[in-house]
């Protein structure tokens, strides 16, 4: 993983991980830029989701970061609307969940300067 070797080698990134019994049961992957915390990535098993490993997971990473010095986190991302029929709803409430604010950037845009080039790509 590229940006693990380019963070890490800098001090500027954590991988938490969270066991039960033996298990691995969800891990995260944060990044340090500057002031700001970024969660990049993270991945967790539903074996005993009711102790919410999620949570301990980015708690022990904000207080990582605030110890590096970091006067933000960035959660990466909620899915653009809040409804039980969005896919990704947990994860909007969960992220939610932590307070702060939605802050909307820029969206990204697409040309294709070689139409076939594109195609092939795609």
């Amino acid at each position: 993983m590229k940006a693990w070797h380019l963070f890490a080698s800098r001090q500027q990134a954590r991988l938490l991980l969270a066991e039960f019994a033996g298990h691995l049961l969800a891990g995260i992957f944060v990044v340090l830029l500057s002031k700001q915390a970024i969660y990049l990535y993270g991945a967790s098993s539903n074996e005993h989701r009711n102790l919410m490993p999620n949570y301990l997971l980015q708690w022990e990473a904000i207080r990582w970061a605030k110890s590096q010095g970091a006067i933000q986190y960035d959660f990466w991302g909620i899915p653009e609307t809040e409804g039980e029929e969005e896919a990704m709803a947990g994860v909007y409430r969960f992220k939610r969940g932590w307070g702060g604010d939605i802050v909307r950037f820029v969206g990204c845009y697409e040309h294709a300067y070689h139409a076939l080039a594109m195609r092939v790509a795609k």
